[in-house]
């Protein structure tokens, strides 16, 4: 990375694609560095197995993998999406953490604990949709102005430390609009709705510089044509550094100890997209666990 402007989405699901599939979307789209990471599991090992046959020249480190193209550098971290536990109030946040691996997290262990654990670590910790509800629903209903309070704790302990996300699966009013479906696979029974990226804006703007927040598309992409969003929503900024730790430093000056010195650009997946591939999936999940639990023993 040579101190030009790079477009970076650091929340991709990339599911069963080939990483080949992924650096030629990530040239398609204009982004030069991703996070890919997959829930409760880290995949930093498989990654590097698949780099390595893919035939393409790349370079690889604690934090990632670079790409060597012809034309551009492709940065790739290793990421996990995490199901933790906010203490004993039974609050599930997702949590991700990217720019490495290794954790040796469980899931839905203490959300303080894994964001220090990634910190002494050098990993990035950041709340990804840190105002949805995970827990319940599974349809991205948003937590109660209770539960808010101990997301607010997590930003005034970690500050800037631990970001906040800018969700491009957080399409606003769309869960209201799928939630009679929703019922019928018993999900989103209590769920609230409201603009939660509308929220952490509002938020992080009334921190007085305490908190940051990062756009990222939150992509589930169950086919090669939906690795096209990547970049949906995103940031920019300069970057330097050859290898992936060099990168996720300067990823780390820009974002958390800069002076807000990279720009956010918050767009939304298309909504056939979100019912295509993420709520159908979810709902079809559902009724498989009701229909199992009424089946005779």
């Amino acid at each position: 990375m040579d101190n030009l402007i790079r477009k970076i989405d650091l929340h991709i699901h990339h599911m069963d694609n080939e990483l080949t599939d992924v650096v030629d979307k990530m040239h398609s789209t204009g982004t030069t560095v991703v996070a890919l990471s997959k829930l409760d599991e880290d995949i930093s090992s498989i990654l590097l197995k698949q780099a390595k046959s893919t035939g393409r020249r790349f370079i690889a480190d604690e934090a990632g993998i670079v790409f060597k193209d012809a034309d551009q550098d492709y940065c790739i971290f290793f990421a996990t999406e995490h199901n933790t536990l906010f203490r004993d109030t039974g609050l599930v946040l997702h949590l991700l953490t990217w720019g490495g691996g290794g954790l040796q997290a469980v899931p839905y262990m203490d959300t303080e604990a894994l964001i220090r654990r990634a910190l002494d670590a050098g990993i990035i910790p950041n709340l990804d949709h840190p105002l949805v509800a995970n827990r319940g629903t599974l349809t991205m209903g948003h937590i109660t102005k209770e539960e808010q309070g101990y997301v607010l704790e997590i930003g005034k302990e970690f500050g800037p430390n631990a970001p906040w996300e800018l969700n491009g699966y957080c399409v606003p009013g769309l869960r209201r609009r799928l939630l009679p479906v929703l019922k019928v696979s018993g999900r989103g029974k209590n769920a609230m709705y409201y603009d939660v990226n509308k929220e952490v804006e509002g938020i992080v703007a009334g921190s007085e510089g305490n908190l940051r927040m990062i756009a990222a598309t939150d992509l589930h992409a169950r086919s090669v044509g939906d690795l096209n969003l990547i970049g949906t929503a995103h940031i920019n900024a300069v970057l330097t550094g050859y290898y992936p730790r060099e990168i996720r430093e300067s990823l780390r000056q820009r974002i958390i100890k800069g002076n807000n010195d990279y720009t956010n650009t918050l767009r939304y997946v298309p909504p056939t997209h979100i019912v295509k591939s993420y709520a159908s999936f979810i709902v079809a999940a559902s009724l498989e666990r009701q229909l199992e639990r009424l089946r005779p023993a």
